[in-house]
């Protein structure tokens, strides 16, 4: 049996490694509490970055797209499809398949505009559509056109909505659109 002052040496050996855990328990935690502080607020500023960086370019969207001229034109002048590219984008070659994002204004002969991204969200959202679910004039005039390119479509009847009419658009309309490629979209 260990004498009596052995039994107290080794309670305070115990008493002392238990309090040792205990504050190196509590250091871990509070250390812990303030990594996670610190890595919250980095991600809030990161957040933060993004929202901006996409607000600025949302704006930038929809100054470039109101700094184009929408004229009137002679419906009987647009007999073929035309792609008249503005300003030429360095990204992706987009193809007839894919699904882009894109801004866009469309306007009928008389100069009435009948649709926007701008009309549909006051930042000129960019939307997300597949280039086979839209009218043939938008398809055949957007593949091989560059992402971050602005074109102007002239779009004869026959490959926009035809003899239908369609909302305000009237049948047989020939129809001009500004479109801004913002990117192909990939599923992944």
């Amino acid at each position: 049996m260990a004498s009596k002052k052995a039994q107290q040496i080794g309670i305070w050996i115990i008493a002392i490694a238990m309090a040792l855990g205990t504050v190196a328990s509590f250091l871990s935690i509070i250390l812990t509490n303030e990594n996670q502080q610190s890595q919250q607020a980095n991600a809030e500023a990161d957040s933060q970055k993004l929202m901006e960086e996409a607000q600025r370019e949302r704006l930038e969207n929809a100054e470039a797209i109101e700094q184009l001229t929408i004229e009137e034109f002679d419906p009987d002048s647009v007999t073929e499809l035309e792609t008249i590219v503005i300003d030429e984008g360095d990204g992706q070659v987009v193809e007839s398949t894919d699904t882009i994002k894109a801004s866009y204004t469309g306007w009928l002969s008389d100069g009435t505009i009948f649709d926007s991204t701008k009309m549909k969200d006051t930042d000129d959202e960019p939307i997300e559509f597949g280039l086979a679910q839209v009218i043939s004039g938008w398809t055949e005039g957007l593949a091989g056109q560059k992402v971050g390119s602005t074109v102007k479509l002239q779009i004869p009847a026959a490959q926009g909505y035809g003899s239908n009419a369609n909302g305000v658009i009237p049948a047989n309309s020939p129809l001009y659109f500004y479109v801004k490629i913002h990117e192909v979209v990939t599923n992944e």
